[in-house]
């Protein structure tokens, strides 16, 4: 190759890189990214962020009035519910069969009852 196509040849490659350069760099990038739908999710978006601003706006006005806690009435209650009662977990030897579970009351219904309902 002679000096003459190794100068052209150069400086082609670097317009060629100036234009990419300018192609990428300058022109407004958001018009070749951007498609309608992208913009129907952006509007979505801001439609579920108005929605957010509105729900907040909302729990933000409501006021809890936490004097019934305060109150001689409520520190005065009574807790009349049973403890539980202990059992026993697990088995001793997990490979035996396991017994039928037993009931929390031993309540029998008879017939006298059953007609006494009816």
């Amino acid at each position: 190759m002679s000096n003459t196509a190794k100068n052209l040849m150069i400086v082609l490659g670097i317009l060629t890189a100036a234009f990419a350069g300018y192609y990428f760099f300058i022109q407004d990038s958001s018009l070749v990214v951007r498609s309608s739908e992208s913009n129907r999710q952006l509007e979505q978006m801001l439609v579920r962020t108005q929605e957010f601003v509105g729900h907040r706006v909302i729990l933000d006005s409501i006021t809890l009035d936490t004097s019934l806690f305060q109150s001689d009435e409520f520190r005065n209650l009574q807790s009349f519910s049973p403890e539980p009662s202990a059992f026993q977990v697990g088995r001793s030897n997990p490979f035996v069969t396991a017994e039928p579970e037993q009931p929390f009351s031993q309540t029998e219904v008879t017939n006298s009852t059953q007609t006494d309902l009816e």
